[in-house]
Order: C-alpha cells, then sequence, then structure tokens
C-alpha cells in the first residue's frame, strides 16, 4: 500500500466509506502527549540521529534475519492472531498499574519477549540484539476522522517517519522477566530524541528520489536491508462501525517481507480488539512458526504482563 499511501492516510480514506466515520461524542479524542523541543535541543538531537542512521551497522544473519536476499517471487508465510487475552481498555489498565506504559510499550515488550523465547529453541545463533524499524505518523490520531475540508487530503507517505530500536533477544536476557522487557523497550521509546529521529530517518529515505536510477537501486539495496524486523502499528477506530454498508468484524494489514528485512510485524486495535500480524522470509519460519508466536507465545507474554496489574 506505500506505492499509494502510508497506513494513516488510507485509514483516513477508509472511514470515508464507514458509518459512523467519527468517534461518539462521549469519546473523548487522545491527550497530544508529544513534547515540545527547543532549537538547541532540536539541533542536538537532529545531529545525534543523523550521525545514528547514517552509521547504522547491519544485523547479522539469524533465525530472524536472512542471509541470501529475498526477491519478489521467493516464498513468504504470513499470519496473524486476535489477542484473546486482553482488549485495548486492559491493556491501557496494565500499563497504569506499570508505571504509564502505553499499549505500544505493552506490545512491542510482548514481541520481543517472544522472540526471545522462540530463538532459545532455534537452530541459528541469535545476537544479543536485534535491530527493529518502527514506522511513525506525524499526525496527530484525530485527523483520521477529520473531514477533507477541515484537514485536506493527500496521498502519500510525508507523513510517516521511522525510528530504529535494538530489541534485546539475546542470550544477555534470557533470565529477563515480562516486566523487565517492558521496561526495557520503555527506557528506549522514551526518548524524546526519537521525535527529531523519525523525521531525519525519512528525510534520508526521500535523498533516494533524487538519485539517477543507476545509482539510487544498488544503494538502495545496500543501506536499506540492515534492520531485521520492520513494524507498524495502526490505531484503528474504537467503536463499532460498517464500512460500505458491511459490519466490520476486525481490522488488520500485512506487509509482506523484502531483501533481508526477513520479518513485518503489524499491529492494529479496533473496537477494543488487539491483532498481531506477521510476515517473514519462509526460509527462515514457515506457518507452524509463525503461528506459534502470534498465537500462543503472544498470548502468554500479554498475560504475564497484565500479572501485576490483576493483583494477587
Amino acid at each position: 500500500h506505500h506505492a499509494r499511501a502510508d497506513g494513516f492516510t488510507c485509514l483516513r480514506m477508509m472511514m470515508q466509506g464507514c458509518r459512523p466515520n467519527k468517534p461518539p461524542q462521549q469519546t473523548q479524542a487522545r491527550a497530544e502527549r508529544r513534547p515540545k523541543i527547543g532549537a538547541f535541543h532540536l539541533f542536538r538531537f537532529g545531529i545525534r540521529a543523523l550521525r545514528k542512521v547514517a552509521l547504522l551497522l547491519p544485523d547479522s544473519a539469524s533465525t530472524y534475519k536472512a542471509s541470501k536476499y529475498l526477491e519478489a517471487t521467493d516464498p513468504k508465510v504470513l499470519t496473524w492472531s486476535t489477542l484473546r487475552s486482553g482488549s485495548v481498555q486492559s491493556l491501557k489498565d496494565a500499563g497504569r498499574q506499570l508505571g504509564g506504559a502505553s499499549v505500544n510499550d505493552l506490545v512491542i515488550a510482548a514481541i520481543t519477549g517472544v522472540l526471545r523465547k522462540y530463538a532459545q529453541t532455534a537452530p541459528n545463533k541469535i545476537p544479543e540484539g536485534i535491530t527493529s524499524v518502527m514506522w511513525v505518523s506525524s499526525t496527530p490520531l484525530k485527523h483520521i476522522y477529520s473531514d477533507f475540508k477541515e484537514y485536506p487530503f493527500k496521498w502519500g507517505n510525508g507523513t510517516l517517519g521511522s525510528i530504529y530500536l535494538k530489541l534485546g533477544v539475546g542470550a544477555k536476557f534470557a533470565d529477563f522477566s515480562a516486566v523487565d522487557t517492558l521496561d526495557d523497550v520503555r527506557q528506549a521509546t522514551s526518548d524524546i530524541g526519537l521525535m527529531v529521529e523519525a523525521v531525519v530517518a525519512t528525510s534520508l529515505l526521500a535523498l533516494f528520489g533524487w538519485f539517477p536510477r543507476c545509482f539510487g537501486r544498488g544503494l538502495w539495496k545496500a543501506l536499506a536491508n540492515k534492520v531485521s524486523i520492520s513494524m507498524s502499528n495502526v490505531p484503528g477506530p474504537q467503536f463499532p462501525l460498517d464500512w460500505c454498508g458491511v459490519p466490520l468484524r476486525g481490522m488488520s494489514f500485512f506487509v509482506t517481507p523484502f531483501g533481508t528485512v526477513s520479518i513485518f510485524v503489524t499491529i492494529c486495535t479496533f473496537d477494543g480488539g488487539v491483532s498481531v500480524g506477521m510476515g517473514a522470509d519462509a526460509s527462515l519460519l514457515d506457518v507452524e512458526a509463525l503461528q506459534k508466536i502470534t498465537g500462543e507465545l503472544f498470548e502468554a507474554e500479554i498475560r504475564e504482563l497484565q500479572k501485576p496489574a490483576l493483583g494477587p
């Protein structure tokens, strides 16, 4: 879908065919939580982000990253699961009990814990940390429901940004509990410099469009395959609706792996439900492995995160 637009923009267009296409009046819009950054810190974070993105070392081949470049015709596998042991509201409640963690923090921590546990049973050696690129939107969530006259619609990926996070999946983290993993994730995601990194990374990506094709394609292949995993999160409507007259029971989206970015994780919430999808290079993981990761193991990790909030 990125050939046309990012997920946020596609969801805006989809909402035009939905009824209702706005949250109920009693539902409060999520507060804007992005801190303001002064000019000095903006410059400092910008330099740091430029250095981080430009000097990012590629992950080594592992259970989660292929050594062979995945072509368009090579086999890929896909699976998804809807969370049964929790909802958006129960995750919010757990997050508050765990020091103010967001639903996104909880889900990323659960995925990290799952990948670590699965790696312990895998034949290939796993590095201490693998790099994940996470895609974020710079546009406030409320604009998903804005009329086109109020907030003009524009196709493209212009509001999309990316940040890079290390996921602790190696032997060093083998004794981490689910809450330990959450604390590690929150320490990384709470860095306000990531806001600047998202803009810098996307600006560098846009430069490829200015290069001659023969030069840009070779450079792209060398630079765009450093990470092991790509993650995207789309917070969908938290109310029931019809799309083109058909009641929606769930919402999900998928992105296929490419090159040596061998796993794509997609997270989507809709009407209180949470779904996790995973697409992978079939030379690394088969359907049964993905079903275990997104189903059994993910459910167990979410339950572990909810235990402190539920009490004895």
